[in-house]
């Protein structure tokens, strides 16, 4: 394993936004007993912009985009992106 993935802590324990040289840039929350530091986009969000710049730097942009609202435990595909307002949502359409 690259020292630069070894630094990151353990997948277990770490979550934020990495580059494709697996660099930091969109904050790292470190998940602990003792302490949690949570970037602002947590709570706040992504702009349009951001969520692009981020999906563009994975290498094959054929993959499917799904999306989860519970760490990643399920997760289901994006049917459509819709505006709300001043809000852009991503939907999904399943019927259940």
């Amino acid at each position: 394993m690259a020292d630069s993935v070894k630094s990151l802590g353990s997948k277990e324990t770490r979550s934020g936004t990495f580059d494709i040289n697996l660099n930091c840039v969109g904050g790292l929350t470190e998940m602990s007993n003792e302490s949690t530091i949570q970037p602002s986009w947590v709570t706040r969000g992504k702009t349009i912009r951001q969520l692009i710049w981020e999906l563009q730097s994975f290498e094959n942009q054929d993959l499917l985009v799904e999306i989860s609202v519970d760490g990643g435990l399920t997760h289901k595909p994006i049917s459509l992106v819709k505006w709300s307002g001043q809000k852009c949502l991503l939907v999904n359409s399943e019927l259940s």
